[in-house]
């Protein structure tokens, strides 16, 4: 018996091969995205600190001038703690309930041949392609029934619910 011994090329993931510049153009970049992404955050944070003036106030208020917990005090004079569960327990089980049958029906259309398996496919991948537009198109509806713009002719209605949607992200 001969054993048959094959060489397989790793390639390299280092920057090793790389010019100092790149690195540092690089280190630059990720930084700066780092600062993009974490602003919001601390934007939240301290404007949890800042009394009504300073988050009012015209010019931006970089550090609170007085920092103050009445913000969370008159929060939890509300029932915050059951609003957080709610927001938590929600959240929750529509995870779980997703991923359950996310997982039966994606063994039963991987695994089992029945008759209408293409269709039924079909159907769920264009729910989850057509999803988001179609509760936009709700959405829409219930507001221009509120601005009684459905009264318009056709035409304008076209307008309103074709061209916003050419421009949105999913098409």
């Amino acid at each position: 018996m001969s054993a048959n011994t094959t060489t397989v090329k790793v390639k390299k993931t280092d920057l090793s091969g790389t010019s100092t510049a790149y690195k540092a153009v690089a280190v630059v970049i990720l930084i700066l995205l780092v600062i993009f992404f974490l602003f919001p955050l601390y934007w939240i944070v301290t404007g949890s600190f800042k009394d009504v003036i300073e988050i009012n106030s015209r010019v931006p208020i970089w550090f609170p001038q007085n920092p103050t917990v009445d913000n969370y005090a008159r929060l939890f004079e509300n029932p915050a703690f059951l609003w957080l569960f709610n927001i938590v327990f929600i959240s929750a089980m529509a995870m779980l309930l997703t991923c359950i049958t996310a997982a039966l029906a994606g063994y039963a259309l991987g695994k089992k041949r029945f008759y209408g398996r293409a269709i039924l496919f079909t159907i769920i991948i264009c729910a989850m392609a057509l999803g988001i537009q179609a509760i936009q198109h709700k959405n829409a509806i219930t507001r221009l029934r509120n601005l009684f713009i459905l009264k318009s002719p056709p035409f304008y209605r076209l307008l309103i619910f074709v061209i916003p949607n050419n421009f949105a992200l999913y098409g």
